[in-house]
């Protein structure tokens, strides 16, 4: 009997070990996925009805990509995939799949490139073999695309670009006007077909969208529903509620008790309360934090809302958004500061 208990109790024992060796061993082949297929397998609000009438090589994953490329930077996602519709025609090729992801034939170096390749590709004056770009994600090459923007020659044009009040978003057709206009492509007809794409593909309706990633939390939509009421009031210095007005910290001071949280009443108690962190680190709701804006006898002089794309809501004169991007800000910012929530 005992030896059939102990026989009994090994089986149970070996049982157990081959269970936890089967879980490691799922675990094992869902990173090696994950690395091979790039970090573009998140959560995705994008259907495949979306995809109706779209190219058979766009893929939920590219969308999902442009998508999160706008939240980042602000430039459409319209325009991301009308380029690429533009350039590859219906057929996509061999280089927008994985492992290589550089579905828009960025040549080598590029930001945020992981490798290249060879491949063969028809120019202007022949066909040739080229060097291209591999990355890690369809992201990463979208990202790739869009850094040439932030810089000269085009990065002047841009700004000057409409941008959406709320989301940051660049108007889709200002935007491909811009580019073109800073040499983005000679082709004198590059802008009409650019936007003839993103109408019969319908593109303009990502324009509008987020993804799970970089959707704003309760309670910065509860500070904003908020401090829009107030879109275009004047400034008043010492003002903390809608019967005079605000000032700048009597503004956040009264749109955050409406999202439930106790802030101090003057910018320099605001930023003394805050957790200090950078402007590349900070997340809409997030404060942003100004000194020797004017004379006011301490170092913090002004505060702001950090809404993303490198934008603030704020007390100016009148009360509204603006971009940090501008000398002005750059030259007497100090720091964001995250609030306790």
């Amino acid at each position: 009997m005992k030896h059939l208990k102990r026989i009994v109790t090994l089986w149970i024992v070996s049982a157990l070990i081959g269970l936890l060796g089967i879980v490691f061993i799922i675990v094992a082949v869902n990173e090696v996925v994950t690395s091979i297929f790039g970090q573009d397998q998140q959560e995705s609000n994008i259907t495949d009805d979306m995809l109706d009438g779209l190219p058979d090589w766009i893929t939920i994953d590219m969308v999902q990509a442009a998508v999160s490329m706008m939240n980042e930077t602000g430039y459409p996602a319209s325009v991301m995939l009308g380029q690429m519709i533009l350039e590859a025609g219906a057929a996509g090729s061999d280089l927008s799949n994985p492992p290589y992801y550089n579905c828009l034939g960025l040549k080598s170096p590029s930001y945020l490139e992981t490798g290249t390749v060879s491949m063969i590709t028809d120019e202007a004056w022949g066909t040739v073999t080229g060097e291209f770009s591999t990355f890690s994600s369809y992201t990463d090459c979208m990202l790739a695309w869009a850094h040439r923007f932030s810089r000269d020659p085009y990065a002047p044009y841009v700004e000057s670009c409409i941008r959406d009040p709320v989301t940051g978003h660049y108007d889709a057709n200002a935007f491909i006007q811009a580019i073109w206009e800073a040499g983005y492509a000679t082709d004198p007809d590059y802008v009409s077909k650019v936007i003839e794409v993103m109408t019969s593909y319908d593109l303009y309706k990502f324009n509008n969208m987020t993804n799970t990633a970089t959707s704003p939390n309760e309670v910065f939509d509860a500070v904003m529903d908020e401090a829009l009421k107030y879109n275009g009031w004047p400034y008043v210095y010492g003002g903390s509620n809608p019967d005079t007005s605000f000032d700048c910290s009597g503004l956040v001071q009264w749109c955050y008790s409406k999202a439930g949280i106790s802030l101090p009443r003057t910018a320099q108690a605001q930023y003394d309360a805050t957790q200090h962190i950078p402007l590349s680190q900070a997340q809409p709701g997030d404060l942003v934090f100004f000194q020797g804006t004017y004379n006011a006898g301490t170092y913090i002089t002004h505060v702001g809302i950090y809404v993303g794309n490198n934008r603030m809501y704020h007390a100016g004169d009148p009360i509204g958004y603006t971009n940090l991007d501008s000398s002005y800000y750059q030259e007497h910012l100090v720091c964001a500061g995250r609030v306790s929530q």
